[in-house]
């Protein structure tokens, strides 16, 4: 696929491309992209987005909702920064529930502490 791809590329991962690959390359990639848009498509439509947008030339705007749990997908950026925005939410919120498991003792000069919870021994 790179090669049929990438006309002026000459290397590939250190060897140079030789004119006998570059015919098979060619003759090859009609089928590949077909293979790798079905791939694409069945990608899209397992992440719940609309297949009939890959390979299309005008992808339409998509509504973006950052402040729901529903997942979207797509490459603009928009959804982009939805997701992120998403994942840090679900970042701070993961670290709160972190940080509350934990309890917070206030201690005043001269105060004693409390003993530490027993351990069970194995």
């Amino acid at each position: 696929y790179v090669i049929g791809s990438l006309p002026q590329l000459t290397r590939l991962d250190g060897n140079q491309i030789t004119a006998s690959e570059r015919i098979q390359a060619n003759q090859q990639l009609p089928e590949i992209r077909a293979r790798l848009v079905v791939a694409a498509k069945e990608r899209v439509r397992a992440k719940g987005g609309d297949p009939t947008l890959v390979g299309a030339e005008l992808v339409p705007d998509q509504e973006v909702n950052s402040d729901g749990e529903e997942e979207l997908y797509g490459w603009s950026a928009e959804i982009r920064t939805a997701d992120y925005k998403r994942d840090e939410k679900k970042k701070q919120k993961e670290k709160e529930e972190e940080e509350a498991e934990f309890e917070v003792l206030e201690v005043r000069p001269g105060a004693r502490l409390p003993p530490p919870p027993l351990l069970d021994a194995p």
